[in-house]
C-alpha cells in the first residue's frame, strides 16, 4: 500500500467552487496509473477525487487525439497540408507569372503590344466630362 502511495501524482485535492486544471501529462499518469495491473479506474478515481466518467473521458480524447495524429487528420496536421497545397499553388503562379511576362517583353520587343504604365502614379491624368479631375 505504501508503494502505491508513493508512484502517486501530486495533485490538488478538490475543493468547493475550484475547478482543477489537469495538464496532458497529469492525466497520462493518473491513466497510467489506472491501467496497471491489480489497479481499478475507480480506485485510482477515488485517490484522486475524480470521477470514473472523468477518467474514460480522458481516455477517451487522448486516444482520439494520438489517432489523429497517426493519420494525419490533426489540426496540425491539416495546416501543414493545407500550406504545402499552397507552397506548390505559389511555385506554380510563380511561374505562369514569369511565362506571362516573357511572352509580354518578346510582344513589346516586336512591336504588338503597347507600353502600358507601371504604376497609377504613371497615368496620365484623366478628367471627367464636367471637367473634375
Amino acid at each position: 500500500m505504501q508503494t502505491e502511495q508513493s508512484n502517486a501524482l501530486e495533485v490538488p485535492e478538490p475543493r468547493l467552487g475550484r475547478r482543477r486544471r489537469f495538464s496532458l501529462a497529469e492525466k497520462q499518469g493518473i491513466l497510467v496509473e489506472a491501467e496497471a495491473p491489480g489497479a481499478t479506474v475507480s480506485s485510482v478515481g477515488r485517490r484522486y477525487g475524480l470521477s470514473v466518467s472523468l477518467l474514460f473521458r480522458w481516455k477517451r480524447q487522448i486516444d482520439q487525439e494520438s489517432a489523429a495524429a497517426k493519420a494525419g487528420t490533426s489540426a496540425v496536421g491539416k495546416l501543414r497540408t493545407r500550406m504545402s497545397q499552397l507552397e506548390l499553388q505559389i511555385k506554380s503562379l510563380a511561374a505562369e507569372n514569369e511565362l506571362l511576362r516573357e511572352a509580354l517583353e518578346r510582344g513589346r520587343r516586336e512591336g504588338r503590344v503597347p507600353t502600358i504604365p507601371a504604376r497609377k502614379t504613371d497615368l496620365p491624368e484623366q478628367t471627367r466630362p464636367d471637367g473634375r479631375a
